[in-house]
This record gives structure tokens, sequence and C-alpha cells, in this order.
């Protein structure tokens, strides 16, 4: 056996050295491989030399710088696992995901407005009808149009077509005053009560 004198890194990065039997130089590198350190420098101890001198002075030993051992990864199950960092939080200008089915809400026409467009189409249709039956009473029209002459006598006919125009100017005058006031609901009595004095009348 050869005694040998080393200098190593544990795998901290801490110097270690010592001495260690071995049949050879690459016998004692792989015992310090297997201690898990590092060899940066291996000194072999002749056995004469062992031994200190009558003087008190021992030779200095032979020796050889050895190349850095590559490190050997070794799987320590003591350690946590490393775990991939979470991705990065998504910006300002990404889109963000719409549910496709999403429902749209429905907008709904004002009753008020509905009503006015019914009454107006339907004003304009009698003043039609009592402009073709009035110019028939005066001249007769080269071609006959069935019941225009009805529209002009029917008192029902009249009646509608008063009420359409009522409720018209009553809206329309609603509109330009403003909402909640007295002259608001002034206006909506006198034109119910204009309508009824006709029917009284009738």
């Amino acid at each position: 056996m050869v005694l040998f004198s080393y200098s190593a890194q544990s795998r901290d990065g801490q110097l270690v050295q010592g001495t260690l039997d071995a049949v050879n130089r690459s016998t004692a590198r792989v015992i310090l491989e297997d201690m898990q350190l590092r060899v940066t420098t291996l000194q072999e101890i002749p056995q004469e030399n062992v031994g200190v001198s009558s003087s008190g002075e021992q030779p200095p030993p032979t020796t050889e710088s050895l190349e850095p051992a590559p490190w050997t990864t070794v799987d320590d199950p003591s350690q946590p696992a490393v775990t991939p960092p979470p991705p990065p939080p998504p910006t300002q200008d990404a889109e963000p995901n719409h549910p496709q089915n999403q429902p749209t809400p429905t907008a709904y026409f004002p009753l008020v407005d509905t009503l006015r467009l019914y009454a107006g189409w339907l004003l304009a249709g009698y003043f039609v009808a009592y402009a073709l039956g009035s110019y028939q009473l005066t001249k007769p029209l080269p071609f006959q149009i069935p019941y225009v002459l009805a529209f002009v006598y029917s008192p029902l006919i009249r009646s509608f077509s008063l009420a359409a125009f009522l409720f018209l100017f009553a809206t329309s005058i609603r509109r330009l005053l403003p909402k909640g006031t007295l002259l608001s609901l002034l206006t909506s009595i006198v034109t119910i009560a204009l309508f009824l004095l006709y029917l009284a009348n009738t």
C-alpha cells in the first residue's frame, strides 16, 4: 500500500485535505471520487520519508497537479423538485376571451313612439280616402274606387281619424313641454275632453 496526501473540494466548495492508503494513484483518485470529492492535488509520500528524520525535518513529497475531475450529478431525494416558473400574466393589449354564445340585449321601441307610428300611417290613409271621396263627389272619376264614399260618410271612420289626429297633436305638444309639469297633464285632459265632446255630439 502507498500513502497519498490529497487536497480536494467538497460539493459545497470547502477545501478538504488528508491522507489515504491505496494501491496506486488511480485507485486513490477513484476512492476520492467515491467520497464525492473533487481532487485538485494528489501527492505520493514515499515509505522511507514517512517517519520524521533525526533532524526533525521531513523531506517535501513529490506533488503532481491533476486535472479536475468532471462533476457527476447525483440525485438527492431530500431536495425538493424544481418546478418551472408560472407563465407571465396577460398584458392589457391582449383581447379577453368572450363567450361565443353570449346573448345580446334586445332593444324595444318605446310604446308611445310605436303608437305614434301606427296613428300617423292610419291618418295618412284616411286623408287619402277623404281626398278621393271628396273629388268623386264633386267630379266623376274615370274609374270606380270601391268603398270610397263609405269612408266619407262613415261616422266610425271620422271618429278614428279624429282620435288619431288628437293623439298625434297631444303627444307632439307633450314632447315640447318639460316632463312632469302641470301643462303636460293639462294637455292630456283637454285632448280627451275634446274627443269625448265630439262623440257626444255625433
